[in-house]
């Protein structure tokens, strides 16, 4: 019978043991329930340019035609800027039209430029027009019996602001000055897009 109350006394000491471990758990549970606030701030800024560059040209009296980009197997007629340097492929940069006959009717022929901005900041758009005549290498041809390039109003001196989230198309017409004369024209409209960056 002894033995039998010294079980009973240890079984009673288990069990207090184990509910003042548990007690002691939910204890340090409770003290460790905390609120913690963190403020988080992530913004990145675009360093080049998001938007598309298309052309066409229409001889006087004759159907619009579209210009297709160089360099793509498909007919693609437009070039496409996503805001990565990693489309900006030197041969798909170049956006040909052919060879353009006029008449002495259609004198006159009006290149079309679209630049659409897809992008957060503005940019501007400058065309330099780059004779590809070199007299001493005997190559090109020699511009002649042409009138000086007529750009469209908004294009002033050669370059367009093209602001964030719009289209803008310019236009640059080339004419024959004198119909009665053989005219030349042939070189290469080399355009700069250049974003602003705050």
């Amino acid at each position: 019978m002894k033995s039998k109350k010294k079980l009973i006394i240890a079984l009673s000491s288990f069990a207090f043991v184990l509910v003042a471990a548990v007690v002691t758990v939910v204890a340090v549970l409770a003290a460790t329930t905390q609120t913690i606030n963190s403020n988080v701030s992530v913004s990145y800024k675009a360093q080049e340019i998001a938007g598309t560059v298309s052309a066409k040209y229409q001889v006087l009296n004759e159907e619009e035609k579209d210009m297709t980009v160089d360099g793509t197997s498909a007919g693609q007629k437009t070039l496409t800027y996503d805001g990565t340097e990693t489309n900006a492929d030197p041969a798909k940069t170049l956006i040909p039209q052919g060879d353009i006959v006029l008449t002495r009717d259609n004198n006159k022929v009006v290149f079309t430029y679209t630049f659409t901005n897809t992008g957060d900041a503005d940019y501007t758009a400058e065309v330099v027009y780059e004779d590809d005549y070199d007299a001493s290498a005997g190559t090109g041809t020699e511009d002649k019996n042409m009138k000086a390039l007529a750009y469209s109003t908004n294009f002033a001196g050669g370059t367009v602001e093209v602001p964030a989230g719009q289209t803008v198309e310019v236009t640059i017409t080339v004419e024959i000055d004198n119909v009665a004369l053989n005219a030349e024209f042939s070189g290469n409209f080399a355009w700069t897009l250049t974003g602003h960056q705050d």
